[in-house]
């Protein structure tokens, strides 16, 4: 009913798929509440979120917000299974990794999930052997987006708009349980954190002999020298008392030390953090992240209570809560400036 519903609506706006077209706005929209809608009549309390690596992205921002789509599940009680499905990978977006690494990069996804403790169940198998064991439990049991996992369309790009949807009517006792806290992975921490710092995120990423990626990967979104020192400029200047720690890929973080910017209150995430999550306790334990460009480590930011800036183009796939806050829990301290150019974004740097 609800799908011949949004069929009829669709058939009567003009427009394109331009990322932020009221076409594409009103798609999303419609796709999030559609299943928001199907949540609230789930009959039983067992629910799998599936990541099927033939539509999804092996990127870590992306399956984050699968995490905490299951992190959502298990807050309101369900018996939540995570299946990631192996063995067909998407090409428009695995084409970023050396084809060799496929098979180590879902061990690392694996890995990430077991460590988010978001799921009471995590499974790794290819598609048909999903089939062969869940196409009977199709009736029996919940499916976040079912009808789009047995399709084999992707569920990772409408997974933020649907806690965007979910989070804005939940109360906040129910929202704080839900965020991160601070100290959530402080485990993964090599070593102790100065008392008051920024986080800092910026990318940079290229094909190497030491890094997981092909020459097939972006480098749209990688940081320019300018930009880098620019941002450094402009908060020690704003902010003299803390120090700044700079997040990245271990290789960007050479890159970077290439820079040869001398601060004495410039640090590194390697000095601090054992991997993704040591560098998501930086976040979540910064008096400020800052973020300049696209990277995936700043959904940790997105699903706290720390202070932010996050300095990015329009998003692809994420309806964003206003023109200056990304989601409907966020308060008035996490702030989104869109910048689609480097100039833009160096006219924002300088009125910071």
């Amino acid at each position: 009913m609800i799908r011949n519903i949004i069929k009829f609506i669709w058939s009567f706006i003009p427009g394109t798929f331009k990322a932020d077209s009221l076409k594409n706005t009103i798609y999303k929209l419609l796709i999030a509440y559609e299943e928001k809608i199907k949540v609230k009549y789930h009959k039983t309390k067992i629910i799998n979120v599936v990541y099927d690596c033939a539509v999804s992205p092996p990127t870590y921002g992306d399956f984050i917000y699968i995490l905490m789509v299951s992190r959502y599940f298990k807050k309101k009680k369900y018996k939540t299974n995570l299946i990631i499905i192996n063995g067909e990978y998407r090409k428009q977006t695995w084409q970023r990794v050396k084809k060799k690494l496929y098979s180590h990069k879902v061990l690392e996804l694996k890995k990430l999930a077991i460590d988010f403790k978001s799921q009471d169940n995590i499974q790794v198998k290819n598609w048909k052997t999903f089939i062969f064991d869940y196409e009977n439990k199709k009736n029996v049991e919940e499916f976040f987006f079912k009808e789009r996992v047995f399709n084999r369309k992707r569920i990772y790009s409408h997974s933020f708009n649907f806690l965007n949807l979910q989070l804005k009517s939940e109360k906040n006792s129910f929202q704080k349980k839900f965020l991160l806290g601070k100290q959530r992975f402080d485990s993964f921490l090599k070593h102790k954190l100065p008392k008051q710092y920024i986080a800092i995120h910026f990318r940079y990423s290229k094909k190497g002999r030491i890094n997981e990626f092909s020459k097939r990967i972006s480098t749209s979104r990688n940081i320019s020298y300018h930009l880098f020192k620019l941002s450094i400029e402009k908060l020690s200047k704003k902010y003299p008392n803390l120090k700044l720690i700079i997040i990245s890929e271990r290789s960007a973080i050479k890159e970077f030390k290439k820079f040869n910017i001398k601060k004495n209150n410039l640090f590194f995430a390697d000095s601090f953090s054992k991997n993704i999550l040591g560098d998501a306790a930086i976040v979540l334990n910064s008096k400020l992240y800052f973020q300049v460009k696209g990277g995936g480590i700043y959904t940790f930011s997105l699903f706290s209570n720390v202070n932010s800036i996050y300095i990015h183009n329009t998003p692809t796939n994420e309806l964003t809560f206003n023109k200056s806050r990304y989601s409907s829990w966020q308060n008035t301290n996490h702030r989104y400036i869109v910048a689609n150019s480097d100039k833009e974004i160096e006219i924002i740097l300088k009125n910071l």
